[in-house]
Formats: C-alpha cells, sequence, structure tokens
C-alpha cells in the first residue's frame, strides 16, 4: 500500500519563519481529506476538507473567516468545513 505524504518537508524551517515575524495570526491551508486545526507557539493553523469529496452539493466543503478587533478569528464553517472560533493569544 502506497501513503502520499501531505506535509512539506521544511515544516520546521517555515513555521519558525512565520513564528520569528510576530505579525502572524493564523494559517489557512488546504485541502486535505479529513481537514485539521493545530495551534503551535500561538500560531492557529486551519486545514479546510477536500473542497468536493463526491458528487452534490451536501459533499461541498467552504468557509468564511473574519478577523475581530481583539484578534480573534471566527471560521463559519459550509457544507462539510468545521466552524471554529480562534482566540487570539493576547
Amino acid at each position: 500500500m502506497c501513503f502520499r505524504k501531505v506535509y512539506i518537508n521544511n515544516a520546521a524551517d517555515v513555521r519558525r519563519i512565520l513564528e520569528a515575524s510576530g505579525k502572524v495570526l493564523a494559517v489557512f491551508q488546504g485541502h486535505h481529506h479529513a481537514g485539521g486545526y493545530n495551534n503551535i507557539a500561538g500560531i492557529h493553523y486551519y486545514t479546510l476538507k477536500a473542497l468536493i469529496e463526491g458528487t452534490g452539493a451536501e459533499n461541498n466543503a467552504y468557509a468564511i473567516t473574519e478577523i475581530q478587533p481583539g484578534g480573534d478569528i471566527v471560521v463559519t464553517g459550509y457544507r462539510k468545513a468545521e466552524s471554529r472560533q480562534l482566540i487570539s493569544p493576547s
């Protein structure tokens, strides 16, 4: 059985650059069929589920993201996308 790696080889290097900037609230990436969320060193990493996972609208995934004045982020997911409130580390 063959498994594909879905992460970049230099992820730790990329995270160090993002963290060192002090300006990154969140990283939105996609798509990974399972979706996902992680908070690493105060940076939110939200992975959108596959946009199309079969036929019909019910198999779509999409989201709207809003950054609130205090830095919190509200992700409103539609269809198969997960809604989530990402709290600012301040």
